[in-house]
């Protein structure tokens, strides 16, 4: 949707995408916290895809479609003071256990009640190789704008933080993947291993069009 002002410039709602990159050494059991300089005037959620490093440069192995999870045993989000969700997304190293991190990754892009929520993102590729944790920051916001309804953590400075929680069981391997690197997450060695996240935050942008022809954004 455009709105044109008296002035002739032209307004247009888009969405942008803030990336970040954080690695950390895989210990067997670990907490890891990744601080995310995530400033925008909306956030709508947060993305966060995890790969062994050592592979991130190999031809058959790259794609940032290849993720895994690491062990991974509970994640929560921290905008300011606020946890997200209010209790810590625990799971397992099965499909089952690995539900509501999917569940929390579909609200993202969709809605329960939609009839096409589950192709936004696919289930088997999502529990083959696909593993990723998410948050739908806009459920959280009480910001009623229609077009900029995320949560502004950029007016004051809120400070954004993912804490990850790793079990020293490899867990049970699901079918596919290559090696074991990316079935479910399990890596070949769970320890000693650099762990890349690659983070990505959703945010509303406002485009504006000058009668000059100048663009600009604001998110």
């Amino acid at each position: 949707m455009a709105m044109v002002q008296a002035n002739g410039l032209i307004q247009f709602h888009g969405v942008s995408f803030h990336s970040f990159i954080w690695t950390f050494t895989k210990a067997a059991a670990m907490t890891e916290v990744i601080p995310i300089a995530l400033r925008a005037r909306s956030l709508k959620g947060i993305l966060c895809g995890l790969r062994q490093n050592s592979m991130v440069n190999q031809q058959d192995s790259f794609s940032i479609g290849r993720r895994i999870n690491g062990n991974l045993s509970q994640y929560v989000w921290n905008i300011g003071s606020i946890r997200l969700p209010q209790a810590p997304v625990t799971m397992l190293a099965s499909k089952e256990g690995m539900v509501q991190a999917y569940c929390e990754i579909v609200k993202m892009f969709s809605s329960f009640n939609s009839l096409d929520y589950a192709g936004r993102v696919e289930m088997g590729q999502y529990f083959d190789a696909g593993f990723a944790i998410g948050v739908d920051t806009e459920a959280y916001s009480q910001d009623t704008s229609l077009l900029e309804s995320g949560m502004d953590t950029s007016s004051q400075s809120l400070p954004v933080r993912l804490e990850l929680t790793f079990s020293a069981l490899n867990g049970v391997r699901l079918a596919g993947g290559q090696g074991g690197y990316w079935s479910g997450g399990v890596m070949a060695d769970s320890t000693n291993q650099i762990v890349r996240a690659d983070i990505y935050g959703m945010v509303d942008v406002i485009y504006s069009v000058t009668a000059d022809g100048l663009m600009t954004a604001s998110d």
